[in-house]
Protein backbone atom coordinates (compact mmCIF):
# COMPACT_ATOMS: atom_id res chain seq x y z
CA UNK A 1 0.00 0.00 0.00
CA UNK A 2 1.15 3.49 -0.81
CA UNK A 3 1.48 5.52 2.39
CA UNK A 4 1.71 8.98 0.92
CA UNK A 5 -0.56 8.88 -2.12
CA UNK A 6 -4.28 9.56 -2.24
CA UNK A 7 -6.45 7.97 -4.90
CA UNK A 8 -9.50 9.88 -6.09
CA UNK A 9 -11.39 7.35 -8.18
CA UNK A 10 -14.48 8.11 -10.23
CA UNK A 11 -16.79 5.21 -11.00
CA UNK A 12 -19.68 4.93 -13.41
CA UNK A 13 -20.90 4.28 -16.91
CA UNK A 14 -21.03 7.41 -19.08
CA UNK A 15 -23.44 5.62 -21.44
CA UNK A 16 -26.04 5.31 -18.65
CA UNK A 17 -26.93 8.94 -17.95
CA UNK A 18 -26.38 10.04 -14.36
CA UNK A 19 -24.53 6.81 -13.56
CA UNK A 20 -21.54 8.53 -15.23
CA UNK A 21 -21.41 11.42 -12.74
CA UNK A 22 -18.28 10.03 -11.06
CA UNK A 23 -16.43 10.18 -14.38
CA UNK A 24 -17.63 13.72 -15.09
CA UNK A 25 -16.32 14.87 -11.70
CA UNK A 26 -12.97 13.15 -12.32
CA UNK A 27 -12.70 15.01 -15.64
CA UNK A 28 -13.25 18.32 -13.83
CA UNK A 29 -10.69 17.42 -11.13
CA UNK A 30 -8.10 16.70 -13.83
CA UNK A 31 -8.36 20.35 -14.88
CA UNK A 32 -7.19 21.50 -11.43
CA UNK A 33 -3.63 21.96 -10.24
CA UNK A 34 -3.62 19.21 -7.61
CA UNK A 35 -0.55 18.06 -5.66
CA UNK A 36 1.54 15.30 -7.21
CA UNK A 37 0.64 13.06 -4.27
CA UNK A 38 -2.95 12.78 -5.52
CA UNK A 39 -3.85 10.32 -8.26
CA UNK A 40 -7.10 11.16 -10.08
CA UNK A 41 -8.36 8.18 -12.07
CA UNK A 42 -11.37 7.46 -14.26
CA UNK A 43 -12.26 4.00 -12.98
CA UNK A 44 -15.21 3.43 -15.31
CA UNK A 45 -16.98 0.20 -14.41
CA UNK A 46 -14.10 -1.98 -13.24
CA UNK A 47 -15.95 -4.81 -11.53
CA UNK A 48 -13.70 -7.19 -9.60
CA UNK A 49 -10.58 -5.33 -10.83
CA UNK A 50 -11.55 -2.62 -8.35
CA UNK A 51 -9.92 -4.77 -5.65
CA UNK A 52 -6.51 -4.28 -7.29
CA UNK A 53 -7.06 -0.52 -7.60
CA UNK A 54 -8.10 -0.13 -3.98
CA UNK A 55 -5.49 -2.42 -2.48
CA UNK A 56 -2.55 -0.31 -3.68
CA UNK A 57 -3.58 2.80 -1.71
CA UNK A 58 -3.97 3.54 1.98
CA UNK A 59 -6.42 6.43 1.39
CA UNK A 60 -9.14 6.49 -1.25
CA UNK A 61 -11.95 8.85 -2.18
CA UNK A 62 -14.51 7.18 -4.43
CA UNK A 63 -16.97 9.26 -6.44
CA UNK A 64 -20.02 7.40 -7.65
CA UNK A 65 -23.71 7.71 -8.34
CA UNK A 66 -25.63 6.37 -5.40
CA UNK A 67 -29.14 5.11 -4.87
CA UNK A 68 -30.44 6.49 -1.63
CA UNK A 69 -32.58 4.51 0.72
CA UNK A 70 -36.32 5.23 0.45
CA UNK A 71 -35.91 7.65 -2.45
CA UNK A 72 -33.86 10.28 -0.60
CA UNK A 73 -31.76 11.97 -3.28
CA UNK A 74 -31.67 15.50 -1.95
CA UNK A 75 -27.93 15.96 -2.29
CA UNK A 76 -24.40 14.70 -1.98
CA UNK A 77 -23.56 12.36 0.86
CA UNK A 78 -20.20 11.32 2.25
CA UNK A 79 -20.49 7.65 3.07
CA UNK A 80 -18.08 5.28 4.77
CA UNK A 81 -18.01 1.57 3.90
CA UNK A 82 -19.50 0.79 7.32
CA UNK A 83 -22.54 2.93 6.42
CA UNK A 84 -23.43 0.87 3.36
CA UNK A 85 -26.35 -1.55 3.40
CA UNK A 86 -25.06 -4.76 1.85
CA UNK A 87 -27.39 -7.13 0.03
CA UNK A 88 -27.60 -10.54 1.63
CA UNK A 89 -28.27 -12.24 -1.71
CA UNK A 90 -25.05 -11.03 -3.33
CA UNK A 91 -23.48 -13.94 -5.19
CA UNK A 92 -20.19 -12.16 -6.04
CA UNK A 93 -20.61 -12.60 -9.77
CA UNK A 94 -17.51 -11.48 -11.67
CA UNK A 95 -19.86 -9.86 -14.19
CA UNK A 96 -21.63 -6.59 -13.40
CA UNK A 97 -20.19 -6.44 -9.89
CA UNK A 98 -21.05 -3.29 -7.93
CA UNK A 99 -18.91 -1.26 -5.55
CA UNK A 100 -20.83 -2.66 -2.58
CA UNK A 101 -20.09 -6.20 -3.73
CA UNK A 102 -16.37 -5.44 -4.06
CA UNK A 103 -16.19 -3.95 -0.56
CA UNK A 104 -18.11 -6.87 0.92
CA UNK A 105 -15.89 -9.37 -0.91
CA UNK A 106 -12.73 -7.64 0.36
CA UNK A 107 -14.05 -7.94 3.93
CA UNK A 108 -15.12 -11.55 3.46
CA UNK A 109 -11.66 -12.47 2.17
CA UNK A 110 -10.04 -10.43 4.96
CA UNK A 111 -8.12 -8.31 2.43
CA UNK A 112 -6.41 -5.12 3.52
CA UNK A 113 -8.85 -2.25 3.09
CA UNK A 114 -7.74 1.32 2.57
CA UNK A 115 -9.44 4.13 4.41
CA UNK A 116 -12.31 4.86 2.02
CA UNK A 117 -14.67 7.79 1.80
CA UNK A 118 -17.41 7.58 -0.80
CA UNK A 119 -18.81 10.76 -2.29
CA UNK A 120 -22.33 9.63 -3.14
CA UNK A 121 -23.83 11.65 -5.94
CA UNK A 122 -27.60 11.69 -6.41
CA UNK A 123 -28.62 10.03 -9.66
CA UNK A 124 -31.90 11.11 -11.21
CA UNK A 125 -31.76 9.27 -14.53
CA UNK A 126 -29.93 5.97 -14.84
CA UNK A 127 -30.90 4.72 -18.26
CA UNK A 128 -29.19 4.55 -21.64
CA UNK A 129 -28.15 8.14 -22.40
CA UNK A 130 -24.94 10.02 -23.06
CA UNK A 131 -24.45 12.87 -20.62
CA UNK A 132 -25.86 13.64 -17.21
CA UNK A 133 -29.10 15.38 -16.28
CA UNK A 134 -29.20 19.07 -15.39
CA UNK A 135 -30.31 18.07 -11.86
CA UNK A 136 -27.17 15.98 -11.48
CA UNK A 137 -24.87 18.54 -13.16
CA UNK A 138 -25.70 21.21 -10.60
CA UNK A 139 -23.97 19.14 -7.89
CA UNK A 140 -20.55 19.02 -9.60
CA UNK A 141 -19.09 22.20 -8.00
CA UNK A 142 -20.30 21.10 -4.55
CA UNK A 143 -18.79 17.63 -5.06
CA UNK A 144 -15.44 19.15 -5.97
CA UNK A 145 -15.56 21.29 -2.82
CA UNK A 146 -16.29 18.16 -0.74
CA UNK A 147 -13.39 16.31 -2.35
CA UNK A 148 -10.99 19.21 -1.78
CA UNK A 149 -12.07 19.46 1.85
CA UNK A 150 -11.71 15.73 2.46
CA UNK A 151 -8.36 15.52 0.69
CA UNK A 152 -7.01 18.58 2.48
CA UNK A 153 -6.08 20.13 -0.88
CA UNK A 154 -6.41 23.73 -1.84
CA UNK A 155 -7.88 24.57 -5.19
CA UNK A 156 -5.07 26.32 -7.06
CA UNK A 157 -7.13 27.91 -9.80
CA UNK A 158 -10.42 29.70 -10.10
CA UNK A 159 -12.57 26.71 -11.12
CA UNK A 160 -15.08 27.26 -8.34
CA UNK A 161 -15.35 30.99 -9.03
CA UNK A 162 -15.79 30.51 -12.77
CA UNK A 163 -18.61 28.00 -12.18
CA UNK A 164 -20.49 30.53 -10.04
CA UNK A 165 -20.01 33.46 -12.42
Amino acid sequence: MSDDRLLILGLGNVLMGDDGIGIHIINELKKLNLPDSIDVIDGGTPGIELIDMLSTYRNVILVDAIKYWKGDSAGIKVVLPDDIRYREDDDYSAHDIELTSVLRLMRTLDLAMPEIKIIGMPAYNISPAIGISEECKRFIPEAIEFIMEISGSKIKNDFMHSENA
